[in-house]
């Protein structure tokens, strides 16, 4: 035997008792270990199909979106009148929130006021309970003013009756200027009545 059969014997590679591709074999191991390396790429392999899969699934769910995709620059054109009418409308809101404002410390301020017109509405009860006290008088001269009208008829009527009066007055007053011619008259007649002789 030949040295170089011998160290091939003693190596173990080709002996009878120990088959090509045994565990105790270096070179079948080194074959083990390269496809125990090779098992996680073929594991990202599949993944990477899982995920070619799943976005092959959603190239239909993307198509559909294209067209409102495609309309979303029109509705934003459309919003922007809306977004100017709401920035014009702002100051109107600040104005309201002035005016809530204000009126929130109005009705705050409320309390003191209405305590403030207390004594003066104490005040005023008395005042109340005398005029409620006048209204039986009030409706007494009502219902003497209800009757004046007719007081008043019977007055015009009396006052009617004065123009025959008055006329009567004027026919005596026209008889006055007789009366004041009388007295030459008899003073002319008494000479001659004293000239006639005694019967």
């Amino acid at each position: 035997m030949s040295p170089s059969e011998a160290k091939h014997l003693h190596s173990g590679h080709g002996s009878h008792n120990r088959p090509h591709g045994s565990h105790d074999c270096p070179h079948g191991r080194h074959e083990v270990a390269t496809v125990a390396k090779g098992i996680p790429m073929v594991a990202t392999v599949a993944k990477t199909v899982f995920m070619v899969a799943t976005v092959a699934k959603a190239i239909p769910v993307v198509a559909t979106t294209l067209p409102t995709v495609a309309m979303t620059p029109s509705i934003v054109a459309m919003t922007i009148p809306m977004v100017a009418t709401v920035a014009k409308a702002i100051p109107m809101v600040a104005t309201t929130l002035s005016t809530v404002a204000m009126t929130i410390s109005m009705v705050a301020r409320t309390p003191s006021m209405v305590a403030k017109t207390i004594p003066t509405v104490a005040k005023t009860i008395p005042v109340v309970a005398m005029v409620a006290m006048a209204i039986p008088m009030v409706a007494k001269n009502i219902s003497m003013v209800a009757k004046m009208p007719s007081m008043v008829a019977m007055t015009i009527s009396m006052v009617a009756t004065p123009p025959f009066m008055v006329a009567k007055t004027l026919s005596v007053a026209t008889t006055i200027p007789m009366v004041d011619t009388t007295p030459p008259t008899v003073a002319t007649t008494i000479p001659t009545v004293a000239k006639i002789p005694p019967q």
